[in-house]
């Protein structure tokens, strides 16, 4: 290949942790197997009903994320609050249904994953280029031992999913709009029957910063409202959050984070019914920050 997409041959899958919302965070850990490398794409799911932590990885032994060949999955678990971790279980064959083709399998998507009314487990990955499945998803019903999966439609680029109404096993996925004729507008998917399947990919009210794409984060928070978090203008500046109070269909109000700083992959988090954290990267440095922004002043 004449360049390499995200070149990951050094990553390692580490870990900090933060218990007053984001204000300051310690313990960094690393997860992926010590001593290692080319381990990138952690996602993780707090699974209330069992009271553990389940983080999935993937090893990326030609460092190149485009196109991911040959590439391994795993899971560790805590059940602690991530003082210790299990031994790395391989889940790639149980994968199989999103990765027809070893030469092109899915990345382990940047965005939000979830557990669902049932206490289902539900991650999701994309494909790259032409060839591959666009959206996948895994799913656990017994807390990570085994995986079904689920490939649901086309799409490009990292989705996040979350939970719209809990107790009818609605779910929406929003991802990047690039396939599609609505582009800069994003694509929404939905499921209402706990992500069995899933409707036809259709155009969000959600917009691409500056035209471009980006992962974009999305959450329920406390009482049903939905939130979701992008840069607002070119070149990944300008933080923002977004707020829906009618499961993901219009986004009438935004707040701005960080003025027209550098930003983008960012995360959501509901501290308590009035205030969000938010998590992300600094593009020009590679620093992480957090914030706490108080929901009544401005959803």
């Amino acid at each position: 290949m004449n360049q390499l997409g995200d070149n990951v041959k050094d990553c390692k899958v580490v870990m900090k942790s933060s218990g007053n919302g984001g204000i300051s965070w310690s313990g960094l850990q690393v997860i992926s197997p010590s001593g290692g490398a080319g381990y990138a794409n952690g996602a993780g799911i707090y699974d209330r009903h069992r009271d553990q932590i389940v983080v999935q990885y993937q090893f990326i032994p030609h460092s190149s994320t485009a196109p991911m060949v040959n590439v391994s999955y795993f899971q560790v678990i805590s059940r602690d609050d991530s003082k210790t971790w299990s031994q790395p279980v391989d889940i790639t064959e149980q994968l199989r249904g999103c990765n027809p083709d070893s030469c092109n399998m899915q990345a382990q998507s940047a965005g939000n994953k979830v557990q669902t009314g049932s206490g289902r487990l539900l991650f999701a990955g994309h494909g790259h280029g032409s060839g591959s499945v666009g959206v996948c998803l895994w799913y656990s019903d017994d807390g990570g031992v085994t995986y079904k999966t689920n490939p649901v439609k086309d799409g490009k680029g990292e989705v996040s999913v979350a939970n719209t109404v809990m107790h009818l096993s609605s779910l929406l996925i929003n991802g990047r709009g690039n396939n599609f004729d609505w582009f800069p507008h994003r694509t929404d998917y939905r499921s209402s029957d706990d992500g069995n399947s899933w409707s036809p990919p259709s155009k969000s009210e959600l917009l691409e910063d500056g035209n471009k794409a980006c992962e974009r984060a999305l959450i329920q928070g406390y009482n049903g409202t939905m939130f979701s978090s992008e840069p607002d203008l070119k070149k990944r500046r300008g933080m923002t959050i977004s707020c829906s109070k009618d499961y993901g269909v219009t986004w009438p109000k935004t707040t701005d984070i960080d003025g027209d700083n550098d930003g983008g992959y960012s995360d959501l988090a509901a501290v308590d019914s009035d205030v969000l954290m938010m998590v992300w990267e600094d593009n020009e440095t590679g620093n992480m920050y957090s914030v706490q922004s108080r929901v009544s002043d401005w959803c």
